[in-house]
């Protein structure tokens, strides 16, 4: 792993400054509240938070026939959404970046007023509201859509206008769609693009569409099921990249045995890669990625890549993390990275806004691959002298061959 860190921190130093890809993203909105549930308060006021989601789910288990009040204590109000925070992480890797979704409307609200010159915010509609709740092993996301549920293709022509939306997507390098679970209308917004958009935008060369569908598990399987035949149907006008968390990628996986996946319908779903392949060669991708807390994987048609995730001990604000994981990766995709190097700037990218609650600038990146890097040669050495008895001189290339 520290070869590939090291490698991936050279690559991002060669990546030329000043001409900005163009990266059109939409279309939710969200306020995000991160809020802690109280595990125990003292008569000082000092609050003793719930450490994990499993101790806080035991809690409220035991809550059962009884009820119980839990105290939430707010540490911060943010913009939020997927397309939100996507797009903000690029526009501060210098991008160019034009975002639509639901911000406020006909205002828009003053907590997701840009101020990074490099993003261009239109609103169609008002945001949800989420409460986050924030654990050291993941996150729960409570949340209001009300705001933008209003939101279908029928809005955005009304309020954006088709000449503008075409405009959009022949002006851009890459196309970023996010966010199609909590979107009630995000089907319908995808089928406008196909039938209205993509057909009148089609010459020229083949465009990147960048896919992230936020947790899909709760939504109906024949839902499910059109929102996979509509990327495939992406696919004959883009190199589609698609990238899943843990629970997305079986929400997805679950639903391939009842669609029709090129004569492979009976493999077994046990093995990871050969599920994963099943997505890719389905749904017609050009990148597959699924990226969980300690480690991202990757596919493509030469074959499948992992990398490991640095720990992050004491995290600031994970909602969001998965989104700077796509920006980071992107960013190293359209500046021709190689896939590896590419995830490691992902996982840089979420982890810094784990670490510090906000996104990363090209050189902050630079800093923590840096860091990392020098935390990932502290521990070989010592590897190395616990595995030959002390001489870790010696060591070194022995053990890097036995982690690979």
């Amino acid at each position: 792993m520290l070869g590939k860190v090291a490698r991936a921190e050279r690559r991002l130093e060669g990546v030329t400054e000043g001409n900005p890809c163009k990266v059109f993203v939409g279309f939710d909105g969200f306020i995000d509240y991160i809020v802690r549930p109280v595990l125990e308060r003292n008569t000082y006021g000092e609050y003793e938070f719930f450490p994990t989601i499993d101790e806080f789910g035991r809690y409220l288990q035991g809550k059962a026939k009884k009820g119980c009040s839990i105290e939430l204590v707010r540490e911060l109000k943010k913009p939020g959404g997927n397309a939100f925070l996507f797009a903000s992480a690029l526009a501060g890797l210098e991008e160019d970046i034009t975002c639509i979704g639901a911000f406020g409307y006909p205002e828009i609200e003053d907590v997701f007023q840009a101020s990074n010159q490099n993003m261009r915010t239109v609103s169609v509609a008002d945001p949800g509201q989420c409460s986050a709740l924030e654990f050291t092993d993941g996150k729960v996301m409570l949340g209001d859509n009300s705001g933008i549920n209003e939101m279908d293709y029928q809005l955005l022509k009304d309020r954006v206008g088709e000449k503008s939306l075409i405009r959009f997507v022949e002006e851009a390098d890459v196309l970023a769609f996010m966010n199609w679970s909590e979107l009630r209308g995000c089907s319908d917004i995808w089928r406008g693009f196909l039938s209205d958009i993509f057909p009148k935008t089609a010459a020229g060369k083949k465009k990147c569409m960048f896919l992230d569908l936020s947790d899909c598990s709760c939504r109906d399987r024949r839902d499910v099921q059109d929102m996979m035949k509509m990327i495939r149907e992406f696919s004959r006008y883009f190199a589609i990249t698609l990238s899943l968390n843990a629970n997305e990628f079986q929400a997805i996986e679950e639903n391939l045995d009842e669609l029709e996946i090129l004569g492979e319908r009976n493999l077994n779903s046990d093995d990871g890669e050969r599920a994963a392949r099943r997505i890719y060669r389905y749904c017609g991708l050009k990148y597959l990625f699924i990226h969980l807390r300690d480690r991202a994987y990757g596919l493509d048609e030469q074959g499948r890549f992992c990398v490991m995730t640095r720990f992050i001990k004491e995290p600031k604000c994970s909602t969001g993390g998965g989104d700077n994981f796509n920006a980071g990766l992107l960013y190293g995709m359209i500046h021709d990275l190689d896939i590896e190097s590419s995830m490691i700037i992902g996982n840089a990218a979420s982890g810094y806004y784990i670490t510090h609650g906000y996104s990363a600038a090209r050189n902050q990146l630079l800093k923590y691959l840096k860091d990392w890097r020098y935390e990932l040669a502290e521990e070989e050495e010592k590897e190395s002298a616990l595995l030959l008895g002390g001489i870790p001189d010696r060591g070194k290339e022995k053990v890097e061959k036995w982690k690979e």
